[in-house]
């Protein structure tokens, strides 16, 4: 009787190890297919930035034009050109 008790212990046992270990493959599986969609959007990401990268490294080749030095000038450090007149309100 002992022994029939000791078989079938150690049956429930494997068999607890065994779906134990089919759970953690399951869930492993699933975090793969997750890491694997992750790694897709930071690929085309990638793609993305790299092409927009090409795009400004030509436009740092090719140089800047005067007009486009007059424009930066005036938007983004408020500069003026020597022909332009600046009117100032009583708001500032």
């Amino acid at each position: 009787m002992k022994r029939a008790k000791k078989g079938l212990l150690l049956k429930l046992i494997l068999a607890a190890l065994f779906i134990y270990a089919s759970v953690q493959i399951f869930e492993l599986q699933v975090q793969i297919g997750q890491k694997k969609k992750v790694i897709e959007q930071y690929t085309a990401q990638n793609a993305a930035l790299a092409v927009q990268n090409e795009a400004l490294q030509s436009e740092i080749d090719k140089g800047l034009t005067d007009e486009q030095v007059e424009k930066i000038a005036g938007s983004k450090l408020n500069l003026i050109g020597p022909d332009e007149t600046v009117f100032v309100g009583k708001n500032g």
